[in-house]
């Protein structure tokens, strides 16, 4: 089969190859600009603006292969940029390639094959370079009237590719890598007695804090809530829950 790489080919063969789609003078114009972003890039900018072209074609012609492959192509190269987002990107494209050339179908697998190893090699640099400039012993003080009257502190280490937090006396768990930084979550509860309109009565609140920490600078690191799960329950038996967004930041300093 026939590899459409565009980078690999000569502006000419590019022309005959487009024509080979029964392309339009403006549909061309967006090619052979695609083209000549790929051939001459020098950055991940340019093959994002290869992209582009590419897309433009595809809004008056969504009949064209060659298109669908180099967007799967090109896609799968953008994978060290932003990780699964050009990966789903690729796996969509090369499937309405299939779609059009069912003859290439393993061709296809392959390529779905590389787009796993790549993504799997972009969470593998991710989890390294954030678990390098993350892992350290963090504190947050807390003023007031300009006297320092609390603290907290917060350890974040790595063994053996066993991501381990320790935030005071809170209950961390289900840490994970998301984006440049590491998602958690914390579990608390308060017990008591109160009544909530369209609630009822309840004995037990259960909370569990969904938190985002990502790094500021090699010195500072940022906590925030991204989500917070509230359970009511009255003797034991839950009547209740509802989730809302959460709103607290809080900086710490490397110590």
């Amino acid at each position: 089969m026939k590899h459409f790489l565009i980078a690999l080919f000569a502006c000419a063969c590019n022309w005959a190859f487009s024509q080979n789609c029964n392309l339009s003078v403006s549909e061309k114009k967006h090619w052979t600009k695609a083209v000549t972003f790929v051939e001459n890039a020098t950055s991940n900018e340019d093959y994002l603006l290869a992209v582009r072209e590419f897309e433009q074609i595809l809004v008056s012609n969504t009949s064209c292969p060659d298109v669908y492959y180099n967007l799967g192509l090109i896609c799968t190269k953008l994978i060290p940029l932003k990780g699964e987002k050009f990966a789903n990107n690729a796996k969509n494209y090369y499937g309405l390639y299939a779609e059009l050339k069912p003859e290439e179908a393993d061709t296809i697998e392959e390529e779905l094959i590389a787009i796993e190893a790549l993504l799997e090699k972009y969470y593998n640099d991710l989890k390294a370079s954030i678990l390098k400039n993350i892992e350290g012993i963090w504190e947050k003080r807390y003023y007031y009237k300009g006297e320092d009257v609390a603290h907290s502190n917060l350890q974040i280490s790595n063994s053996n590719d066993n991501l381990n937090i320790i935030w005071d006396k809170r209950n961390v768990y289900n840490i994970q890598i998301k984006d440049n930084g590491l998602s958690f979550c914390v579990d608390s509860d308060w017990y008591g007695l109160d009544s909530d309109e369209g609630i009822g009565q309840y004995d037990h609140e259960a909370f569990v804090t969904y938190y985002y920490i990502s790094l500021l600078n090699f010195n500072q690191l940022e906590i925030s809530e991204f989500k917070i799960k509230t359970q009511y329950y009255y003797q034991k038996i839950k009547i209740h829950e509802k989730e809302c967004q959460g709103h607290i930041r809080e900086i710490f300093e490397r110590i």
